[in-house]
């Protein structure tokens, strides 16, 4: 259905075909930067990146030129799952959070919850203080919205290399898979080894996640993304979560950072009810 009545939701409209006028309808409406909404602010209040910088560690700060972030490594967790895990990991400090196209600021705090519906919170990780993670909860991003919503968020943050952590739509013919992996030329270029088999081509990967590694591309950004099976078949969320970590970590150290510095997220996020998987990823 194009934006026709779903019984399933509702009548909430829905789409399962993205047009090129789509697209380019929501990058018009799409602010060119995005909003930062910093830890000791209110709501309604922003402030620029170079304000919120300064909260930064120094090795993290000594990276941040010509207005934008530009850290070793930026690790984005999509969906319920990943931004569970990396909401919980150790020594984690909220340094604020994006204001990005999707997100309404009525009653929109910034004390981050792996729940909040669009909300991208920012972090900076003590123990590797080159990385900035963004942990993104709540429904994805509609499809025709993606390619706006990545070019928001890499208009601030422009890292030399990316980890992007997303799930496979149950109904895939790759989801019998715990995890997998794509890559940009740039990452498979330096000829280093993925820890998750690289996806077939023709894979149904979709939404951000999509729209993300097509922006590293076009950039020539090494970058991957790890996707984890869904459904009835999928492990458990806690051996799920642990496969990302495990990425996340062999990431950080081709980016040269301390690791591992994911160690004990996966039992935090599951004490805290936090691991879990997402319940429908057909329209992502």
């Amino acid at each position: 259905m194009d934006g026709g009545f779903d019984p399933l939701t509702a009548g909430v409209p829905s789409r399962s075909r993205v047009t090129e006028e789509d697209e380019a309808e929501a990058e018009a409406a799409t602010p060119p930067r995005a909003i930062i909404l910093t830890v000791r602010q209110s709501p309604a209040a922003h402030a620029s990146l170079s304000e919120l910088a300064r909260q930064w560690p120094r090795a993290l700060r000594a990276t941040f030129t010509d207005g934008k972030a530009r850290p070793q490594l930026l690790v984005l967790g999509l969906g319920p799952l990943a931004a569970g895990l990396l909401h919980h990991l150790p020594g984690a400090v909220l340094c604020g959070s994006l204001a990005l196209p999707e997100v309404c600021q009525r009653l929109n705090g910034v004390k981050p919850a792996p729940g909040d519906r669009g909300v991208c919170h920012l972090f900076t990780i003590p123990a590797a203080p080159g990385a900035l993670v963004a942990a993104v909860g709540g429904p994805p991003v509609p499809a025709e919205r993606a390619v706006a919503w990545a070019n928001a968020l890499l208009a601030e943050v422009q890292p030399a290399r990316a980890c992007v952590l997303d799930a496979l739509p149950a109904h895939t013919r790759c989801a019998a898979r715990p995890l997998a992996a794509l890559q940009t030329d740039a990452a498979a270029g330096q000829g280093q080894p993925c820890c998750a088999p690289l996806l077939p081509a023709g894979p149904l990967i979709g939404g951000v996640a999509a729209a993300l590694l097509s922006c590293f591309q076009a950039s020539n950004t090494p970058a991957r993304l790890f996707v984890h099976a869904t459904g009835a078949d999928a492990p458990p969320p806690e051996v799920l979560a642990a496969a990302l970590a495990g990425c996340v970590d062999a990431e950080a150290e081709l980016a040269k950072l301390t690791t591992p510095f994911t160690e004990g997220a996966v039992a935090a996020a599951q004490s805290a009810g936090h691991l879990r998987l997402p319940l429908n990823r057909a329209f992502s």
